[in-house]
């Protein structure tokens, strides 16, 4: 018989904290499949909000305007998701079930291929280990 995965608690509850102003952050480092990543802890809101911010600025030219509406298209598109499946529209949609870095470092086992400076977001069940501090 399988072992059912449990989310740690702790971890979860330490995001919730976080997520409750767009202003909090805490530096976190996490173990997860294939990589360690570090960087601050913050809420989906503050996350949404980096991510739209580097999406605008990602270039010039023919199809700027489109990569930019990228995050609200997807932010309408999860709305209507998570209607069409029954839950409230309006909710967030990475309470308690992804974790959003800031400022994130991810690093693998080869030399030389870690990556700095970037969003990251992850599911909590994929977390085998953290530590406060980054």
């Amino acid at each position: 018989m399988a072992e059912e995965k449990v989310d740690d608690i702790y971890l979860q509850a330490l995001s919730l904290l976080v997520a409750q102003s767009p202003e909090n952050s805490a530096g976190i480092t996490l173990t997860v499949p294939g990589a360690v990543v570090r960087g601050e802890l913050v809420g989906h809101e503050a996350w949404t909000a980096a991510w739209a911010v580097q999406m605008r600025a990602l270039g010039r030219g023919t199809g700027v305007e489109a990569v930019a509406g990228i995050p609200d298209q997807v932010e309408r598109l999860s709305a209507v998701i998570r209607e069409e499946m029954g839950l409230d529209p309006a909710a967030d949609a990475g309470h308690g079930e992804f974790l959003h870095l800031r400022n994130a470092t991810i690093v693998t086992g080869a030399p030389g291929t870690s990556i700095s400076g970037v969003l990251w977001r992850g599911r909590v069940s994929d977390v085998s280990g953290w530590s406060m501090g980054n």
